[in-house]
């Protein structure tokens, strides 16, 4: 049953890529087409088609785990035309356990005694899957059809919308009109089966090392040694628009074109046990085992010089220096590898020269000795820190026709798989940095279906 529950999913996922394609709109003005006398019951059915293609959003897509492909639930949003506009007649709720598998086939179709019981006549639907409760409430009956434009998810947790229990919460990209007719007609198999797109909510970032940048977790720099190479997710939106906001070209959040610092979910905790954050991983590991995590889309129309409102990915390792100076800037002795990272303060001098510390009032000292020179914050436990800014380049969403994004927008339903090429110690004493492409962080940004954005950083 689990590769049922893969491959079902795993359709639904490619139609996003093969129909998204049609319309780089998602907006609907409410009006009616079609024929169909209105009001007679009748019932709709769903044939899921499993494409063997790995170009797809499919279960044989080597970006997706077994968890972000499988399926929980299901809402059918169907409205129906009145006389004011297309309202809320149902919000039909399925399991996997309503569909079953087509035999010799790829495809998966509701249950005889599942079929969605509704009326004849002109029909727009949306579908929410794995959507928790907790959320926020999807539209209640009898609501107006435009509704869906600023329905949004509300996050208590950053990962409420990736949580394994519940899956992971996914939404039509854009309407889907049928003109149902009754289960007699010869027309039923036709108008009344329908396939939804839709998408994750949510993009997905992996880290790892490129090939040979550590040597048993040490990484050469500076004349010193990083160790315990870490990463996590800082500026997490809040809410997130259920039905992805196209609006003409760009694809638009709910702070856009405004934001608060209130908006984002921050980095709860820097401390050198903080649990935030988890380990980069080896340059060979696989897609099913790399270390991955999920935050709602962020676009914005101009971005922060500070970087107050882009998602970005906060690197850290720990630094021992080559050595550590005394007050007068002289070596107190060579250093090793395996010594434990210490804290420690840096002074920059008016030449351009870094010295390390290990004690601040030999860094004070030494800096009041030369003028102009720079000290650091404190370097808690050896942690430095980088960041690396996910989309330098714009990417856009492939299954949106005709798109635009704009420098560091993060979409959803898109895999950003980042590479450190390199890193150079001794970064910042904590999690901050100006947005720049060039900086002591080089990484690669790929970005592969799930759609995926490779990124590859020098830090």
């Amino acid at each position: 049953m689990k590769q049922k529950t893969n491959k079902f999913l795993s359709v639904i996922m490619a139609a996003a890529f093969l129909t998204g394609m049609a319309s780089c709109s998602n907006e609907d003005d409410g009006t009616a087409g079609g024929s169909t006398t209105k009001g007679e019951p009748t019932t709709m059915q769903f044939v899921i088609n499993a494409p063997k293609a790995p170009t797809t959003y499919a279960a044989t897509d080597n970006n997706a785990t077994d968890a972000e492909v499988e399926l929980k639930t299901v809402n059918v949003l169907i409205y129906e035309y009145t006389a004011t506009g297309f309202q809320l007649e149902k919000n039909a709720s399925l399991t996997m356990a309503d569909f079953e598998a087509v035999a010799g086939t790829d495809k998966y179709e509701l249950k005889e005694s599942s079929k969605i019981a509704t009326t004849t006549g002109q029909k727009k639907m949306y579908v929410a899957m794995n959507y928790n409760g907790t959320l926020g409430s999807l539209p209640a009956v009898g609501s107006s059809i435009t509704d869906i434009k600023t329905l949004k998810a509300t996050l208590s947790n950053y990962d409420d919308l990736s949580k394994q229990q519940s899956g992971f919460a996914m939404f039509s990209t854009d309407v889907t009109d049928a003109d149902l007719v009754p289960e007699d007609d010869a027309a039923y198999d036709i108008s009344n089966k329908k396939t939804i797109t839709v998408k994750r909510l949510v993009a997905k970032i992996t880290v790892q090392e490129k090939s040979g940048l550590s040597s048993n977790g040490i990484i050469a720099s500076q004349g010193g040694w990083l160790s315990s190479l870490q990463f996590t997710l800082g500026n997490i939106n809040k809410s997130a628009y259920l039905l992805q906001n196209v609006v003409g070209s760009v694809v638009q959040d709910f702070n856009w074109s405004s934001f608060t610092v209130a908006d984002f979910f921050a980095i709860s905790d820097y401390s050198s046990a903080s649990s935030s954050y988890k380990t980069v991983d080896a340059y060979a590991t696989t897609v099913d085992a790399l270390t991955a995590m999920y935050c709602p889309e962020n676009t914005a129309q101009a971005y922060e010089s500070n970087g107050s409102n882009l998602t970005y990915v906060s690197v850290r390792a720990r630094y021992v220096p080559e050595f550590f100076c005394n007050q007068l800037g002289v070596s107190k002795g060579n250093n090793l590898a395996s010594d434990t990272p210490v804290s420690f303060w840096t002074v920059i001098t008016t030449h351009g020269k870094l010295y390390y510390f290990d004690d601040e009032s030999n860094a004070d000292t030494f800096k009041t000795a030369n003028a102009g020179s720079v000290k650091s914050d404190e370097y808690e436990d050896g942690l430095c820190y980088w960041r690396g800014y996910l989309n330098p380049n714009g990417t856009t969403d492939p299954t949106i026709s005709g798109s635009s994004a704009a420098k560091f927008d993060v979409l959803r339903n898109v895999y950003y798989k980042a590479t450190i090429n390199s890193v150079k110690a001794p970064g910042e004493a904590s999690d901050k940095s100006q947005v720049t492409e060039a900086t002591s962080l080089i990484m690669t940004i790929d970005i592969q279906p799930w759609a995926v954005q490779t990124n590859n950083w020098d830090l």
